[in-house]
């Protein structure tokens, strides 16, 4: 099951959208935050590819000085939805594939209340480009709200003597029974 985050989310749009036109992660992460980090406030936000690197792995919260930015009035949401318009959706090369794997994310995710998944699917639409970022903006947003958990980094592998990932859900890690000192049935 996974968590419908920040660092999910942008791994979705990030798979659909054609990476010669995005160029790098921090790139991309310009793109999306365009006006927060070139608008019209003086305090100009910087980041680094190891910090944006981080925020796409899910080991740390996006800087709550975005998230504020965008949650602080219906004017930056609404700018926050009209730069993926123009900077995000122009790039992705099956738009319609990426809300639907989005809209299952939502749906799926057992962390969040039906009245709220509910509310946000509301916004979801593929009619046009600008319906599209408003979903995906909406999505974003409360990504950046909601507590933040980081993604578990540990990786657990066979060849370490652990067990893979996708197993360790389905294999118990008792001791075998102990065999039988009878032999029924047996001639010999």
């Amino acid at each position: 099951m996974e968590r419908l985050d920040f660092c999910t989310v942008l791994q979705i749009i990030k798979d659909y959208c054609n990476e010669e036109l995005y160029g790098t992660q921090l790139k991309l992460v310009e793109k999306l935050f365009h006006t927060c980090v070139y608008g019209e406030d003086d305090d100009v936000i910087y980041f680094d590819d190891s910090q944006v690197c981080r925020w796409l792995k899910g080991q740390v919260c996006v800087s709550r000085t975005i998230t504020s930015y965008y949650l602080k009035s219906e004017e930056h949401k609404e700018q926050f939805a009209k730069d993926i318009d123009e900077r995000i959706i122009s790039i992705m090369y099956d738009k319609e594939m990426a809300l639907i794997k989005l809209r299952e994310l939502l749906l799926n995710d057992t962390s969040i209340s039906d009245s709220k998944k509910q509310e946000l699917d509301s916004y979801y639409s593929t009619d046009s480009d600008k319906d599209m970022a408003a979903f995906i903006s909406i999505l974003l947003l409360f990504a950046m709200e909601r507590k933040f958990i980081q993604h578990d980094t540990e990786k657990k592998l066979i060849t370490s003597g652990g067990l893979s990932p996708v197993i360790s859900d389905y294999i118990f890690e008792n001791d075998p029974p102990s065999p039988c000192r009878y032999f029924c049935g047996r001639d010999n």
